[in-house]
């Protein structure tokens, strides 16, 4: 089903993400990443029935994931006797292939599923057909299938499916040598357009199915010389080479005609409703109205091999080769765009103290004016021969972790020539440190924590060890308690006498996690890309005794940074945003795509991000813009029925033209939908609330709370939902 998009109706627009300086952006409201879901096994392709996501999942089997909550869930996994690659869903069926990778392979498989009952599938109808089965397309009564690779011969063959326990094989086309894949699969109107990829070339064939049982050749389309993918829409044909994206006038299949070349896109085309979807590292989103002009929407990064989409409202459901099902949301399908990126190097750390910033660059320590974050500017730069894991400013010094070298310090009065005052070696390699005046606490991996006065620092001393369990990788600091990652512990140390570090608890972590962020007595520990790990949330309210609150592997990073109720994680895949209030159940917000982001810093202007390209400056997450209201502000809002089922209608009165906000929102706070958003006259105002989020899903029976916010005044209303 890899050309194919299931689509119904965006009609969602996202908000604009902050050009300049001194602004903020609604993460929520822009494209992102919602949740990730691991299923156990590689996702290859994923198809939707109703409220639910069947994912083919190679040796796993079948995924049958529930989309009727706020999140996806893993209801069950059927398990094939081969890989499962494909599933497609037509009506009432799903039709999943099946192959062998051994060599010589035994026959690959086609399963025909009823999912009339879409949560429990029933196998119905099965066929063996040869080669490598790895891609399936149905159209009314017949299916489609690509085969080859791995020492195949590249083919399609067709299946009469019009009795779904008794699949009947038709006929087959398709044309090469051995060792070539079919990258380009898509059928419309009884035509096969046929692309591969091999050893000794490529090529492009459509083909005549009219007649099923004898497909014919009818053109070869010589416009590349690797082909990536085909999604067709009417007489048009949009397919991925590797000068980008080529539209192509199909009208007569027989003479296909060149209309343009779209060299900023690429990867697999997937297009429907008007848009056309392209998966590659990520996803592309492109307006095709005019395929003389094709012009891209908006895009974003995604981890590990994304595979195919499947596009239900607002949301995209893509299957991730090892990170399972990735739900997307995709507003207006535009992103949150840096402030500025600068690039001095790979980044590991930055520190930033007013209109400076320090910024640990792989062996070098760089200084960066920041007092423009949209055009921040270099200052200078000190190779330092070691690897910069941590810095810390104070005033005129820039404290380091070095590995090697241990503790460094370095004079930074003169910006633009920043340099050496001296270091201190320690037992074991620096890897991170938390500063607090006149100290310096360090993780040095193997050897623990060492604690260190700099009330001179052109002579730092030594005044403790704490060695500890397993790797200490990362350390940060609350008043006179040390907060410390050592693989498989969270240790939490008295720093009150820097001189006798003593341990007050040590809990026991499932995982090595990576770090710790604690704020209003909680600790949030975090992992990135470690099993299931993601997010924990402790209470270290009482030091000595830590107790778990929250644990959520979707939600993985390698640091958090606190502000107030949002927290700014920095992943393998750019920034993730956080909601944490309650602490109980921290969720995500939404995000920025970046390549690789290793720490950051929030300040009262804005994110810095440490990434591999170097200095990232994010905008905040806006703050709530309305503020509590008195009594003669409250404008009184109605809602009827109350409780409902399945709709109320709220009912609110405007004492003067001007904007206004209804919002629907969980028992969490979390928004659920949004009613109303724009400038509306006075009187009388009306809204119905169907029961559905914003991405069209029906909720769950509950409380949930209707907000309104207006220039006049603001109301609230406490809602029932009985289903």
């Amino acid at each position: 089903m890899r050309s194919e998009v299931l689509i119904v109706m965006l009609g969602i627009l996202g908000a604009g993400a902050a050009p300049a300086g001194g602004q903020c952006v609604n993460y929520e409201d822009v494209m992102h990443v919602e949740s990730m879901l691991d299923l156990g096994g590689p996702a290859r392709s994923v198809a939707i029935v109703e409220d639910v996501a069947l994912v083919a999942g190679g040796d796993a089997g079948l995924a049958v994931v529930d989309l009727s909550g706020t999140d996806p869930v893993l209801a069950q996994t059927l398990p094939t006797p081969l890989l499962a690659e494909d599933v497609d869903v037509q009506g009432q069926f799903a039709y999943l292939v099946q192959y062998d990778n051994g060599w010589p392979p035994e026959p690959s498989l086609l399963w025909i599923l009823d999912v009339s009952a879409p949560a429990a599938p029933v196998l119905i109808g099965e066929l063996e057909l040869p080669g490598f089965a790895y891609e399936i397309i149905v159209e009314d009564d017949l299916a489609y299938i690509a085969t080859g690779w791995e020492g195949g011969y590249p083919s399609f063959r067709i299946v009469d499916v019009s009795d779904p326990q008794h699949p009947t094989a038709l006929g087959s086309g398709g044309s090469g040598g051995p060792d070539a894949g079919v990258v380009g699969f898509a059928v419309q109107g009884g035509f096969v357009h046929f692309a591969v990829n091999g050893l000794i070339g490529s090529y492009y064939d459509i083909y005549d199915a009219t007649d099923p049982a004898d497909p014919q050749l009818v053109a070869n389309v010589d416009i590349a010389q690797d082909y990536g993918g085909i999604a067709l829409a009417g007489p048009l044909a949009y397919v991925s080479t590797f000068d980008g994206l080529v539209a192509l006038d199909i009208s007569d299949p027989a003479s296909p005609q060149v209309l343009a070349t779209a060299p900023a896109l690429g990867g697999h085309p997937l297009f429907a409703g008007g848009y056309l979807f392209l998966v590659g590292d990520g996803i592309q989103v492109a307006d095709v109205s005019d395929p003389l002009a094709m012009t891209l929407l908006g895009e974003m990064d995604l981890p590990s091999s994304p595979q195919e989409m499947a596009v239900v409202g607002g949301s995209a459901f893509v299957a991730c080769q090892n990170a399972g099902l990735v739900d997307v949301y995709l507003g207006g399908f535009e992103t949150a765009s840096p402030l500025s990126v600068l690039d001095v190097g790979t980044g590991s750390d930055v520190a930033v103290d007013g209109a400076l910033a320090a910024v640990a660059s792989f062996q070098s320590l760089v200084t960066v004016d920041v007092s423009d974050l949209g055009q921040p500017a270099e200052l200078g730069s000190l190779y330092l021969g070691e690897y910069l894991q941590a810095v810390a400013i104070d005033g005129s010094r820039v404290y380091g972790a070095a590995e090697d070298l241990g503790l460094a310090v370095f004079d930074i009065a003169t910006p633009t020539a920043p340099s050496l005052v001296t270091t201190l070696p320690l037992p074991g390699p620096a890897v991170d440190m938390a500063f607090s005046a006149p100290y310096a606490f360090v993780c040095t991996y193997y050897s623990g924590l060492c604690a260190v006065d700099l009330s001179s620092p052109e002579s730092p001393l030594l005044l403790d060890t704490l060695p500890l369990p397993g790797a200490t990788v990362y350390c940060t600091l609350v008043g006179s308690l040390a907060y410390v990652i050592n693989h498989g512990w969270l240790t939490i140390v008295d720093v009150s006498d820097p001189a006798q570090l003593t341990v007050l608890s040590q809990t026991a972590l499932p995982y090595d996690y990576e770090s710790v962020t604690v704020a209003s007595d909680l600790a949030y520990v975090c992992a990135y890309g470690i099993y299931d790990a993601g997010l924990r949330v402790y209470d270290v309210s009482t030091p000595g005794a830590p107790e778990l609150l929250a644990e959520n592997p979707d939600l993985g990073m390698t640091r958090l940074m606190v502000d107030g109720p949002v927290g700014y994680g920095a992943t393998g895949q750019g920034l993730v945003v956080l909601q944490l209030v309650p602490p109980t159940h921290p969720q995500r917000l939404g995000g920025a795509d970046a390549l690789l982001l290793r720490n950051l810093q929030v300040t009262g202007d804005a994110v810095f991000c440490a990434e591999v390209e170097g200095l990232r400056i994010q905008p905040l997450q806006c703050a709530p813009t309305s503020v509590p209201p008195s009594a003669s502000d409250v404008i009184a809002l109605d809602a009827w029925p109350n409780p409902f089922n399945p709709k109320v209608t709220l009912r609110f009165t405007l004492p003067a033209a001007g904007r206004a906000t209804l919002l629907i929102n969980d028992v969490s706070g979390r928004r659920v939908a949004t009613l109303a958003e724009g400038v509306y006259g006075a009187g009388e105002q009306r809204w119905t609330w169907d029961g559905r989020d914003s991405r069209g899903r029906a909720v769950a029976s509950g409380v949930y709370f209707a907000t309104l916010n207006t220039a006049s005044g603001n109301g609230n209303r406490k809602l029932v939902m009985l289903r």
